[in-house]
């Protein structure tokens, strides 16, 4: 999909906001066997990992993917691009924040539409976790989960959502928005925390 026909942001947050409203969320994501098949392969007795960096980084956001994964039914909205911040004339405004009643967990969605606003994208999700727990201070490391959508996905938004899963232990969940003739969709992906760049000699798998 080129970057021309790349939908506005509050277009794919309104069909967010839908599906989430319907239930239909959990079962627009495709590729959710990924994740299952990472997570019950590094639980196995006898299973020896290939590369150690690798391993951690894959495994960190298999790890954390499926845990989000278990949190996306049943949510309720709270609040759909409104800053949720208490300081006078500071905005920050995910674009949606979820509360899951079962889990007591919050989700928070961001929609990333420009390649320019990538780098930003953990300094926001950090800015939205830190007020949500000035609110809520008795929040846990596992109450506060993260949706990241975006229709490209680069190898510096890769590394940011992989690192934030692999070395600060977020829960992350990684989704690649399609668009096509029937509408938009969502196929899980996988971030990794790094990755060979700068070598023109290597096979990008040469080291795993």
């Amino acid at each position: 999909m080129s970057k021309a026909k790349l939908p506005p942001e509050s277009e794919v947050v309104s069909w967010l906001k839908q599906i989430i409203e319907n239930e239909e969320l959990l079962e627009s994501i495709t590729g959710q066997e990924v994740i299952t098949s990472l997570t019950d392969t590094v639980i196995q007795e006898h299973f020896l990992p290939c590369f150690g960096i690798d391993y951690i980084s894959r495994r960190a956001s298999a790890e954390a993917a499926d845990f989000v994964l278990s949190r996306l039914s049943l949510l309720e909205i709270i609040s759909i691009n409104t800053s949720i911040s208490l300081t006078t004339g500071e905005v920050l405004r995910p674009d949606i924040l979820c509360f899951n009643p079962e889990t007591k967990t919050l989700v928070v969605f961001e929609v990333k539409r420009a390649s320019e606003t990538e780098r930003q994208t953990v300094t926001e999700l950090a800015g939205y976790e830190q007020e949500l727990r000035n609110m809520l201070p008795f929040l846990g490391g596992f109450d506060v989960c993260f949706v990241v959508v975006a229709a490209d996905w680069s190898t510096l938004l890769v590394h940011a959502v992989g690192s934030m899963n692999a070395w600060s232990g977020k829960q992350c969940l990684a989704l690649k928005l399609t668009n096509d003739d029937a509408g938009f969709g969502l196929v899980a992906h996988l971030p990794e925390a790094w990755h060979l760049t700068g070598s023109t000699n290597l096979p990008v798998e040469a080291l795993p």
